[in-house]
């Protein structure tokens, strides 16, 4: 790992975000970490120091060379040179108790042990404030730089900090120089003010009248400012309006509101946003000719194809029909005690709410409950209620699974959260519950941003689930509970977690990643990937109560990130707190990230020798959909506040993901425990690029197609399907990460007796051709060999387990872009056998991940085979007999 004090910002293994004007906005580089040990707690002023002696370096890569003062941790308070005094000045967010300050996402082993932490996570944040290095003056303007780290113990009782990337708010640069000089005398009149919660103690009634609110129920969550011409300027206002009436009939609102300023003296408000903190599964809801049902957690009729037919479960079927799809599964804890019992968790995170859509007299702040004498039919309401404690607890079980802690999801939140199985749809057309959608919805904590934190004044989240049909369900006969879909409820509790973890509902670049986490978590137990009757039905993320969104998108029909469904000159940054992407950009993510699963392992077959032929292996598919659906879940809780430095593009949300993966070590046990963390990081990146990400071309420019793969990017070819664009070959494209004979798609191609291939033997020499798919020259490249026996019917034995024998090819060699490099090693094999043959290439710009100079977790100590070489196009495997 290098070092601080040898850490380049001009090495190329640190991949660039720029804007068209050429300023950078992120930068990510998980196998080039900048690594400081420190004392200390390493969460105090020691995550500081590590971040300015980043910005000190890594700042000439955003042209912000002279933010830190030369020697500390400290803004420097006025910016010299091409940087002219300024009225906005830099602070840090420390970490603290408060969450809306940077954080540490800590990971425990399995089963969930709060007193073992396996591995830390840091977003640190760096923000405008009206006085520097003093954070009371942050105006919270969404403006800031966002560092990405991790914390590790090391061998001496100290820490080591490795920061993998960072990430700057596009405006920060403007701000902080162009509107500087013109914006001081106006902020200085906050200062002459004495601070800036005097003139919101005005504007929050001038809010309030014409909200038709109290101002008490008005809080301020930021604002902005930025000078229209003397003496005039525009403040833009950020603020929550909270629930004023009753929690099932009324909504909190976002606001955003432009106020023309003139010499401090008279206010206007001339623009209004606002939109109700709510969250709905779709707008519109259209019925198809087909679709299906659910009562396993993770797998819904359509999923199962148990009938032959998936027409035979349909939403819309009679009872008996749906009863043929129940599965007997154990309920989760329950409080004990006589019936009817409550439909709460015992440990009080989350309870299932009466409904009045169910019987008038219900009191709708009290838990639903329920006889565990009886059956239930699935046209039901007992049964609705039943599965949304199901989905419920499943969630929260998916959270311990992980590792993840249960608190971070209520940072902005209050447990319990409240489950509401049949429910009103506000605002829309589902007031009175005859719709098939689902809805969750947030009233913020009752602080103003510039007050101290009091976690008191939290609020508790809302899930709201309607119908699941409204043919058979139009009166409260026989109703079927959407609650019962478990892909439903993985997209709504998307919003539970990102509302909870960040203050806000949605991701500012698409409307949420419930889509993906939907078809990643149910996708192992199903059925429609063999099923040749339903082509496509796969790609369905909500095969059973159908709404028309997949996550099989094909980026050449205008499904790319820079393309016709996701341009990001479709995002403007003014009105920062109320812009929504929409459910089209929430397809090309979910399509994305299901690619990462498919690649991580969701296409693994086995060998069933009943039937002769491969079948699913279910088991290699759930460790794939674990560990993916684990780095999204993570990546939400590193979101960090909203209203500090939000991510402003996808691009950014790939670099998190990345940095999620990089941080992770292994766990004891549990379902995460055969993974180390930096396996994925490039099969993310390779996911993002062939849907459009990294093209490369102007922001309005329409590009639906693959983006660019990495400017220098080697790889040893193997028995892949080629990728769609202009590099075919070293992609990431999924296969069985099997190893079923003669030869799986994913080990190295190589013929010995035409000479021809990747990898190839002749006795005991061997040739590698190393290729570069990128676009620049690979400098200094060199391969080394590793190999160990394999005998039969051994297991396959782990990287660096065992008697790995190493051997270091000729060279090194320069490889200029879409050119190949042949190096040539003579190999030692002890004695006549079967062995396995493992090629790795690296240089200055492409590490591999099993380099241990990258501090990768994958990098030290046994690891899969499968998993190290399917995550590295600079890994080549394959067998040879001798």
């Amino acid at each position: 790992m290098p070092l601080a004090a040898v850490w380049e910002p001009s090495s190329q293994l640190i991949a660039v975000e720029r804007l068209e004007s050429g300023r950078a906005v992120s930068l990510n580089h998980p196998a080039y970490p900048f690594v400081m040990h420190v004392g200390g707690t390493g969460y105090g002023v020691e995550l500081l120091a590590v971040g300015a002696a980043y910005l000190r370096k890594a700042g000439a890569l955003y042209d912000l060379p002279d933010l830190i003062q030369p020697a500390g941790h400290d803004f420097a308070p006025r910016p010299v040179g091409a940087h002219q005094s300024s009225g906005l000045q830099m602070t840090w967010l420390p970490v603290g108790s408060d969450p809306r300050e940077s954080l540490v996402v800590k990971r425990n082993n399995f089963p969930n042990n709060q007193a073992t932490i396996l591995d830390r996570m840091v977003s640190l944040f760096a923000v405008q404030t009206l006085v520097a290095n003093d954070a009371d003056w942050a105006p919270r303007n969404r403006l800031g730089i966002r560092i990405n780290a991790y914390i590790r113990p090391d061998n001496s009782g100290n820490w080591i900090i490795g920061v993998t990337g960072s990430m700057m708010s596009a405006d920060l640069a403007t701000s902080l120089t162009t509107h500087a000089p013109a914006l001081e005398p106006l902020f200085n009149q906050f200062r002459v003010l004495g601070n800036f919660r005097v003139i919101f103690s005005q504007l929050r009634v001038l809010t309030a009248q014409g909200l038709g609110v109290y101002p008490a129920d008005v809080t301020s969550d930021g604002y902005s400012l930025r000078l229209l011409g003397q003496p005039d300027a525009l403040l833009e206002s950020f603020v929550n309006v909270r629930r004023t009436a009753v929690a099932g009939e009324r909504y909190s609102q976002s606001v955003t509101e432009e106020i023309r300023i003139r010499n401090w003296s008279s206010y206007e408000i001339v623009r209004r946003e606002s939109h109700p903190l709510s969250a709905n599964m779709a707008d519109l809801f259209t019925h198809p000719q087909g679709s299906n049902y659910a009562v396993d957690r993770l797998v819904d009729p359509s999923s199962q194809g148990q009938a032959g037919n998936i027409e035979d479960a349909r939403p819309n079927r009679s009872p008996d029909e749906l009863d043929r799809f129940r599965h007997t599964i154990p309920m989760p804890p329950v409080p004990v005690g006589a019936p009817p019992i409550p439909l709460a968790d015992p440990f009080g995170w989350f309870e299932v709410r009466q409904s009045r859509l169910v019987r008038d007299s219900a009191n709708e702040d009290m838990p639903e409950t329920f006889d565990p004498a009886g059956t239930p039919s699935a046209r039901s309401n007992e049964f609705a209620a039943l599965s949304a404690y199901r989905q419920t607890s499943d969630l929260f079980n998916v959270i311990d699974d992980c590792g993840l802690s249960r608190n971070e999801i209520f940072r902005f939140a209050a447990p319990p959260l409240i489950v509401r199985y049949r429910s009103t749809i506000r605002p829309g057309s589902g007031k009175d519950g005859k719709t098939v959608n689902a809805q969750v919805d947030f009233d913020p904590p009752e602080n103003d941003y510039f007050d101290l934190w009091d976690p008191i004044n939290r609020r508790q989240l809302q899930v709201r689930f309607a119908l699941g049909d409204v043919k058979r369900s139009s009166s409260k006969r026989e109703p079927l509970g959407l609650a019962t879909d478990p892909r439903w409820s993985w997209h709504e509790f998307c919003h539970v977690m990102l509302a909870g973890s960040t203050g806000k509902l949605e991701l500012p670049f698409a409307h949420s990643a419930g889509d993906a986490l939907a078809a990643i978590a149910c996708d192992p137990h199903s059925v429609l990937m063999e099923d040749s009757r339903k082509p496509g039905m796969r790609g369905a993320t909500f095969p059973w109560t159908y709404i028309d969104r997949r996550h099989d998108r094909e980026v050449r029909e205008g499904w790319s990130w820079s393309g016709t469904y996701h341009r990001q000159d479709r995002l403007t940054l003014a009105n920062f707190n109320c812009r929504h992407k929409g459910y089209d950009s929430e397809q090309i993510l979910a399509t994305s990230l299901f690619r990462v699963y498919l690649a991580l392992g969701g296409e693994t077959v086995k060998w069933d020798p009943i039937l002769a032929r491969t079948v699913p292996d279910v088991g290699a598919r759930k460790a794939a959909s674990d560990y993916t659906v684990y780095l999204i879940l993570r990546t939400i809780l590193a979101l960090g506040a909203a209203n500090a430095v939000p991510l402003e593009t996808p691009e950014q949300f790939a670099s998190l993901l990345a940095n999620a993966d990089a941080t992770t070590e292994r766990a004891a046990a549990g379902p995460l425990a055969s993974r180390a963390g930096g396996c994925a990081f490039k099969v993310i990146r390779w996911a993002f690029e062939a849907q459009g990400m990294y093209a490369k071309v102007p922001s309005a420019t329409i590009h639906n197609a693959p983006g660019s793969p990495p400017d220098v990017d080697l790889f040893i070819d193997n028995g892949r399907p080629a990728s769609e664009g202009p590099k075919p070959r070293g992609g990431y494209v999924p296969v069985s990460l099997d190893w079923i004979a003669p030869r799986p798609a994913w080990h190295a191609t190589g013929d010995d007796q035409s000479r021809t291939g990747a990898i190839v033997l002749a006795d005991i020499q061997a040739l590698v051709r190393v290729n570069n798919r990128g676009s620049m020259l690979a400098s200094e490249v060199e391969v080394k060999i590793s190999y160990i026996e394999w005998l039969q019917g051994d297991p396959v034995h782990p990287w660096n387990s065992g008697n790995w024998h190493t051997v270091v090819a000729n060279g090194p060699q320069a490889i200029a872009a879409g050119a190949q490099g042949e190096f040539h090693a003579q190999l030692q094999f002890p004695r006549r056998g079967r062995y396995l043959i493992l090629a790795e290439t690296n240089c200055k710009e492409d590490l591999s991940i099993s380099n241990p100079e990258t501090g990768l977790p994958c990098s030290a100590g046994p690891i899969a085979l499968e998993q190290l070489v399917a995550g590295d196009n600079n890994l080549g495997l394959r067998t040879y007999v001798y």
